[in-house]
């Protein structure tokens, strides 16, 4: 989902696939689930903020999403 290849979510890769998915968010709904992702608070959705939030029992395919700093 990084664009960027970043390691994490920014804002607007967030909205951009919620929109994707035919989840059409005003604005401060984005920004409160958004906040409630981003633990640390530092701007960027991590897989360790991912985690926090889903628990540490994700399916392995989801890495794909966060991890493009590791190898597959």
């Amino acid at each position: 989902m990084s664009k960027d290849k970043s390691g994490g979510i920014i804002h607007e890769e967030l909205k951009f696939y919620l929109d994707h998915w035919g989840f059409k968010l005003d604005e401060q709904t984005l920004n409160y689930i958004y906040k409630r992702l981003d633990w640390d608070q530092d701007g960027l959705v991590t897989y360790a903020d991912f985690q926090k939030t889903v628990g540490k029992e994700i399916h392995p395919g989801e890495t794909l999403f966060f991890r493009q700093d590791q190898p597959h």
